[in-house]
C-alpha cells in the first residue's frame, strides 16, 4: 500500500491515507498512454464539418456557353470548382472519429498516469474541513504552501460543490469529477489534489478485481 499525505487548508499536514499500490505504484506503459490519450482526444472531436461538393452547390445546371466558337475555355457548369461560388474538391465530410478502447486500457494508463504523478510526489490530499462556503482566496493560499505548482487539478466527489465553485476562479487550475478522470489531464497537469472522499470513490471505483 502506497501513502498520500492529507493537509489542511493552512497548508499543515495532518494524516495520511492509504492509497492501493495498483493505482499509485503501478507499472508505466509509455505506448498504452500515447493510444489512450490519442482515442480521449480523437472521442471529443465533433466531426460535423462539412462542405459541398459540385453535385450539393445550387445551380450549374445548364452549360454556362456552347462548346465551340466563343474563343473562351469550354466548360460545362459554372459549379466546377474552378468557379467562384463551386463546389469544393475533398473537403470535410461528416464523420465518426471515435476510437475504442476497452475498459482494462483505460484503468491501466489511468493508474500509469497516476503513477507518474505519486513518483514524482506531486499527488496530495486535501482536507476541506472550513471551506463551508466558496472561497477562492483559502484554496490560493493553501496552493502557496507547495513549492513549483503551476498548473494543479482538483479531484473531488459530486457532492463537493462548494470546493468547484472556490476552484473556478483560480487562474492555470482546473477540477474534475472522480467519476471522469482523464489520463491527459493527469498528465498536463503538473500537481493532483485529491479529497479524501475522492481518493476512497476512486478506490471502489477501480478495484484491483476490475483491471
Amino acid at each position: 500500500m502506497a501513502e498520500i499525505k492529507i493537509y489542511g487548508l493552512d497548508g499543515a499536514e495532518k494524516s495520511s491515507i492509504e492509497v492501493p499500490a495498483y493505482l499509485f505504484e503501478s507499472s508505466v506503459s509509455k505506448h498504452l498512454l500515447h493510444e489512450v490519450i490519442r482515442a480521449e482526444e480523437a472521442n471529443a472531436r465533433v466531426g460535423t464539418a462539412d462542405t459541398k461538393t459540385r453535385t450539393d452547390v445550387s445551380g450549374g445546371g445548364k452549360k454556362p456557353w456552347k462548346q465551340k466558337g466563343t474563343g473562351r475555355a469550354r466548360h460545362g457548369s459554372t459549379r466546377s470548382p474552378i468557379w467562384r461560388k463551386g463546389g469544393t474538391v475533398f473537403g470535410p465530410h461528416p464523420r465518426d472519429y471515435t476510437i475504442k478502447l476497452n475498459r482494462k486500457e483505460k484503468k491501466q494508463a489511468l493508474a500509469g498516469a497516476l503513477s507518474i504523478r505519486f513518483g514524482e510526489e506531486r499527488v496530495i490530499g486535501l482536507d476541506t474541513m472550513g471551506l463551508d462556503e466558496p472561497k477562492t482566496q483559502k484554496l490560493v493560499s493553501f496552493l502557496k504552501h507547495f513549492e513549483g505548482i503551476k498548473k494543479p487539478v482538483f479531484i473531488h466527489t459530486p457532492e463537493e460543490k462548494i470546493l468547484v465553485k472556490s476552484v473556478n476562479n483560480i487562474s492555470n487550475a482546473s477540477h474534475r469529477n472522480v467519476q471522469n478522470i482523464s489520463t491527459k489531464t493527469l498528465l498536463v497537469s503538473d500537481f493532483v489534489v485529491f479529497t479524501p472522499a475522492a481518493i476512497e470513490a476512486l478506490g471502489n471505483t477501480i478495484s484491483e478485481e476490475k483491471r
